[in-house]
């Protein structure tokens, strides 16, 4: 059988109280609900039809501010790096000499080749030669 470790342990936990809780909360809420007076389920109904517009309207402008929010903080980002930028566009020659210097070099270093011998090969004396320095063609 498969053990819980600690924090799936506390997960389920965690979420077997969250559906106690949510429950209890439906059963009181409709314990409540069915043994109201018509005159307090008349009420209930009337403050719920003014709460409906208040809260889409508030749900709509904390929506409009975390957009908002969200958008400043791309705008900061892309500030970051395009001031990165116009700092880097300062030393751009410089860059762009390293790199060429470095692509040089590069192309001039030769490439390294490793090869796996079998045992056989390597108990009877087996040797690993460099690559050919050729330009032609190979005579096999």
């Amino acid at each position: 059988m498969n053990k819980l470790t600690t924090k799936e342990r506390i997960l389920l936990v965690i979420g077997a109280a969250a559906l106690i809780i949510v429950l209890a909360l439906t059963g009181g809420m409709l314990y409540i609900l069915t043994s109201a007076s018509e005159i307090t389920l008349r009420w209930w109904a009337g403050l719920a039809t003014v709460a409906l517009p208040i809260a889409s309207l508030a749900a709509y402008f904390l929506g409009r501010m975390e957009a908002r929010g969200h958008l400043a903080g791309l705008a900061q980002g892309i500030e970051a790096v395009s001031e990165a930028a116009r700092k880097t566009t300062n030393v751009a020659s410089d860059v762009a000499d390293i790199r060429i210097s470095t692509a040089q070099r590069v192309k001039r270093t030769p490439v390294v080749q490793q090869m796996f011998l079998p045992p056989a090969v390597a108990d009877r004396g087996g040797v690993i030669l460099p690559p050919l320095q050729a330009d032609g063609d190979i005579d096999v």
